[in-house]
């Protein structure tokens, strides 16, 4: 389902993607579970990330970017520093 980085964020979707991005790339929210978010976004596609010589994950400051951008829920294998219990999947 097509929906906006804002409308994720809103239904408690920490993972997301844009849908034309390498398969195993996304991005996770800080979600808390009193349904606020932290101000950073991780991305993981570690791939680029390790030619680029960045860090996975990378952080980036979510006002940063365009939060109207379409993305997809990301349901993919997670990056194996990707390690955080957040509160997408307390609630699954």
């Amino acid at each position: 389902m097509i929906m906006t980085m804002t409308e994720a964020i809103a239904k408690g979707i920490a993972r997301f993607r844009e849908p034309q991005w390498t398969e195993g790339s996304y991005m996770r929210a800080d979600l808390f579970e009193d349904g606020t978010h932290g101000p950073w976004l991780n991305l993981f596609d570690r791939r680029t990330q390790e030619v680029c010589e960045f860090p996975t994950p990378q952080p980036i400051l979510l006002y940063s970017v365009n939060k109207y951008a379409e993305v997809e829920e990301y349901k993919g294998e997670l990056d194996k520093d990707d390690s955080i219990r957040d509160f997408e999947r307390k609630r699954a």
